[in-house]
């Protein structure tokens, strides 16, 4: 009796330790991207695969405290270009976080399943392009 209870309890032990682990999304930094005079901007996505059940890619854009308010554009850039999908704004620190809902995103760019949250920033000294990590998006 003591064996089973024994086993019971570590098996109920694993199971809760293997379920915790593995259904978790994992979210990713971007690298830093110098845009001129000092000014350098991050882009954060919460995950690097999205499957066929997700609703939106969130993500949100930082700078290092270096820059002056940036105007912003942000899309999803594809092999084929970018979508006509895009959120516009301004940040001088960190942007909420965001989101590209997948119900809105153009269906001819669905063929590829690798893409990248793309931001435009600029202000009157400094302007450039600033990419997030490259995401899989099971469509």
């Amino acid at each position: 009796m003591k064996k089973s209870s024994i086993f019971f309890t570590s098996l109920v032990l694993i199971v809760s330790i293997l379920g915790f682990t593995s259904g978790k999304a994992e979210a990713a930094m971007g690298n830093w991207h110098s845009i001129g005079n000092g000014c350098k901007v991050r882009v954060w996505v919460d995950a690097y695969t999205y499957s066929k059940k997700a609703t939106s890619i969130d993500w949100y854009a930082q700078t290092n405290g270096k820059c002056s308010t940036l105007n912003y554009t942000a899309s999803l850039a594809v092999s084929e270009g970018y979508s006509d999908y895009e959120i516009k704004g301004t940040f001088s620190n960190r942007t909420p976080t965001k989101k590209f809902y997948i119900s809105k995103l153009r269906k001819e760019h669905f063929n590829q399943k690798r893409v990248a949250v793309d931001l435009y920033v600029k202000n009157s000294k400094v302007s450039g392009h600033v990419q997030s990590h490259t995401i899989t998006v099971n469509w």
